[in-house]
């Protein structure tokens, strides 16, 4: 069986929508095979856990296909936020399981492909482009999963150790012959158009500027006002192309032996200039069955591709961020104060080239009906390089010299080996079944890189260069667990995870990781015939315990120490520690047509990582160390209900929802005192990152209608205003099918009770937002156009939002045509992606943020909208 990566564990509900395609033989779903027997027998089942695993089929993605990986995990799984870091293509998304964590760095889902650890980092980039990065999660060919299962929090991912505390995405690839088709070829085109309404500039068209408040104070210089747009003017954007083609090709499907190949590519030109990104990849998989009790399967993939990501959230160099800020009607789209055409920004960006090779072999042998032997190795080799030409010296204005040209460079590679091997032996009565299992785990990782500049101009040209290798960290696992399935009703399981772990810089000390859980079936699963109202019944609870060593690497790597001196090892540094208990109810209805999963976790992280200064009493002066002090908790419920709302001969309709509600609280500080930023805070009681303003107040003195900073006033302490990240999120996803062959899918997602920076509108009302000028802008609007100090809270926004992530309509063609062309079926699809937002935010986007996807604060700088894409695809099967 394909799923031995997931030692010992079993899944829980599957919150998609399968989508109908009537002309090819459903194959099981995910959560089916999941559930399936793993060795010879029918006493040999594994346990259900009691924790729940989000599972996404390849069949529910079937309407939209064209996608990355991140955005088939986008609003699908209750606990699973997804939010676009921004509309640039090729750049990548923040995702986090079960709410934020980390202060140091973030904690990560980790990524795993068939039962290996592989390079999964959310922002992958060397070489600042303004924020946004393109994502190694978004490598993974989308046409080449078969099923996605989201481990979301300790309870479920203690077993794979250390660095496995923000979660696990383990994707688990086709295998040859499973669409039922020898070969399956499909080609989409479209286009992305950038829909955003760019507010319009105000000033004087030989540079003055006067705004009302200006006019009040005698303060006005220049002409008279103007309103224009620059981007209008010289638009920075293009209707951008989109190819994305590729196929599978079953080479041998016998009884014994499978061969698979496939493969792949994207060429995307994004909607703003100077943007575009290459994907391609390439897929062999086999299977070997000499006998019955010998099972061999591999697995080799080749990704690869480049993408030019231009200047995007950079204050100085970004187009957008130019145009917004132009204070001068001119022929050129100018920056606050220096000239700079748009022909000039768009040379600054930064090209990324990346190739990815890897492969895995798995073994299974079951010698005795009661035992089964697995084993796994592979390996996956990352290569990335970086060219950008560096704009921080591009406008210098030094008497006599001219500009230099600064290009720079990145190299980064990285390998990971991975190995394990365990034995489950199952025995005991159909009463009272017991399974034990005993498992090594081993992981080797090694990331280098090398970064090189090169300054050449007027002056005299120098070179630098600079050498960085990562901790190259190793982690040993044993693993021990012991099950026991009571008339196959009741589901209990213990074990223990023991890790021994190498890193560089650091000595850790060695973490021992927990897990238990138990799972009732009080009503046991019903067939689909039947017409019991309540047709299944399942009470859950899980617990476990996993940790992060990233944050050290992450720390070093800033120059934060670790305290002086080889400590002991019985007071080695501990790793970043979660702890998290979660409770549940499954429960389905008539036949299981409608299934609705209930799902409340508390998580909480401590010996958590944050900068601290060490006395000088200690003899090192004041000296910036990292410290196991910090402690948070997230607790949530997530709600995932999936029901069949018709079912006629000629008529199928399907809903999905998924629902989450969070909250995030820091716990303790140990002696640190609270993090204080301008916008966000790190204090006990709140949320990790918080947002924190003054309140103001606005009284117009004088009755002119016309709000000066003189009656603004700000409260001299500030207030929690909210968090950074979404506290409820909520998904639907209805599917129609209309006859067997036309299916009408969308995808609805909204993020709300979190708050953004509009900082990109806050730099505008410097001198050319409307809001200065406007007799019809409120006395809030005015009071933080005008006072940038005491009204500043008023820029910190309510980002929640509504979008229509995805709506497409399938037709599989008439079986006569398919067979004019020797085919067994054929399908048309018409899919839109980010079609239309709803939202009070006032910014351009409440979802981007240029701090990227590793950060936790929600801050937007003239960050690039999402485009709205349309694409046409057809899909072949022979």
């Amino acid at each position: 069986m394909h799923l031995i990566a997931l030692p010992g564990l079993t899944l829980a509900f599957a919150a998609s929508v399968a989508v109908a395609q009537p002309t090819v033989p459903a194959a099981p779903s995910c959560a089916d095979r999941a559930r399936q027997p793993t060795t010879n027998g029918p006493s040999a089942l594994v346990s259900v856990t009691g924790a729940t695993v989000g599972v996404i089929d390849s069949a529910s993605l079937a309407p939209f296909m064209r996608r990355t990986l991140s955005e088939a995990l986008t609003a699908r799984i209750p606990g699973v936020s997804v939010m676009h870091s921004s509309g640039v293509a090729g750049a990548g998304s923040r995702v986090r399981l079960r709410g934020p964590s980390g202060i140091i760095l973030a904690q990560e889902p980790l990524l795993y492909i068939d039962g290996i650890r592989v390079e999964g980092a959310l922002q992958s980039i060397a070489l600042n482009s303004g924020g946004q990065a393109p994502s190694r999660l978004d490598d993974v060919p989308i046409e080449d999963v078969d099923c996605i299962y989201v481990l979301r929090g300790p309870a479920a991912t203690a077993r794979y150790g250390t660095d496995a505390a923000g979660g696990v995405i383990h994707v688990v690839t086709r295998r040859a012959g499973q669409d039922q088709a020898r070969v399956h070829t499909f080609l989409e085109g479209g286009t992305a158009t950038d829909v955003t309404d760019y507010p319009a500039n105000f000033g004087s068209p030989n540079g003055g500027t006067c705004s009302r408040a200006r006019a009040a104070l005698g303060q006005c210089v220049g002409g008279a006002m103007q309103s224009w747009n620059p981007i209008d003017a010289d638009s920075p954007f293009r209707t951008a192309s989109l190819i994305h083609g590729g196929g599978r090709v079953t080479v041998v499907d016998g009884p014994r032996t499978s061969l698979g190949v496939s493969g792949s590519g994207t060429v995307a030109d994004g909607a703003l200039r100077n943007n575009d990104h290459q994907r391609y990849g390439a897929v062999a998989t086999a299977t070997v069955h000499p006998g019955s009790a010998l099972n061999v399967e591999g697995d080799l993939w080749l990704t690869g591709g480049k993408t030019r990501l231009p200047q995007v959230g950079n204050f100085i160099l970004s187009i957008i961020n130019s145009a917004l800020l132009g204070s001068s009607i001119d022929d050129t789209v100018r920056r606050g104060y220096r000239n700079a055409p748009i022909s000039a920004l768009e040379q600054f960006g930064t090209d990324q080239r990346v190739q990815r090779i890897g492969g895995v072999a798995r073994v299974r042998w079951t010698p005795r009906d009661w035992l089964a032997v697995s084993a796994l190795a592979g390996r996956e080799d990352a290569r990335m390089r970086d060219e950008q030409l560096d704009p921080s010296f591009q406008f210098s204005t030094l008497p006599n010299v001219g500009p230099p040209t600064v290009r720079a460079t990145a190299e980064q590679r990285g390998q990971r080996s991975s190995a394990n091997v365990s034995a489950t032996a199952t025995y005991g009565l159909a009463s009272a079944r017991l399974t034990t299992e005993v498992g090594l785990d081993y992981l080797d990782e090694t990331d280098r890189r090398v970064e090189r500049v090169v300054t050449v101009g007027a002056q005299q040209p120098f070179e630098s260069y600079y050498a960085y290798s990562a901790s190259d960290p190793t982690t040993k696992g044993l693993i021990v667990r012991q099950a026991l399935a009571a008339r196959d009703r009741v589901f209990l399981e213990g074990g223990v995870r023991y890790d021994v772990l190498d890193r560089a810089f650091v000595e850790l000390k060695n973490p021992i990781y927990p897990f238990a859980s138990v799972a009732w079936d009080v009503v046991r699963p019903a067939p689909a015939s039947s017409p019991a109202a309540l047709s299944s019944l399942r009470v859950r609870a899980a617990y476990g315990e996993s940790g992060d060593s990233r944050p050290y690497d992450a720390a070093i790597a800033f120059a934060v120490s670790v305290p002086p001196g080889t400590p002991s090892p019985s007071s080695r540094p501990r790793v970043e520690r979660a702890r998290e208990l979660e409770g549940g109810i499954d429960v389905g209805l008539f036949g299981d047509r409608a299934n609705v999963e209930a799902t409340y976790f508390t998580k909480r992280t401590s010996d958590a990582l944050i900068p601290g200064v060490l006395p000088p009493s200690t003899g090192t002066g004041a000296l910036q160390v990292i410290v196991n002090s910090a402690s948070w908790e997230n607790r949530g419920i997530e709600l995932a209900a999936r029901a069949r709302v018709v079912d006629a001969a000629n008529v199928r309709a399907d809903i999905a929802l998924t629902f989450t509600s969070l909250k995030n609280e820091v716990l303790g500080l140990g002696t640190v005192p609270p993090m204080i930023g301008t916008n966000y805070r790190i204090t006990p009681g709140y949320p990790l990152y918080g947002t924190w303003g003054r309140p103001f107040s606005v009284a117009d003195q004088n009755g002119d209608g016309v709000i000066v900073p003189a009656e603004v006033t700000a409260a001299s302490t500030a207030q929690f205003l909210g968090a950074s990240t979404p506290t409820r999120e909520l998904g639907i996803a209805p599917a129609v099918v209309l006859g067997h062959a036309i299916t009408i899918a969308a995808l609805i997602d909204h993020r709300g009770g979190f708050r953004a920076v509009n900082s990109g509108g806050r730099l505008r009302c410097n001198a050319v937002c409307a809001d200065l000028y406007s007799p019809d802008a409120s006395f809030a609007d005015q009071a933080r156009a005008v006072d940038a100090s005491d009204a500043a809270a008023a820029w910190i926004e309510d980002a929640s939002f509504v979008k229509l992530r995805e709506l497409a309509v399938s037709w599989t063609m008439p079986a006569r045509w398919s067979r004019a062309v020797g085919a067994r079926a054929s399908s048309v699809t018409l899919a839109g992606h980010n079609l239309a937002t709803s939202t009070s935010y006032t910014g351009l986007d409440p979802e981007g943020t240029y701090t990227g996807q590793t950060r936790i604060e929600q801050e937007d700088l003239f960050v690039l909208p999402l485009p709205r894409t349309v694409s046409l695809r057809f899909d072949v099967r022979w």
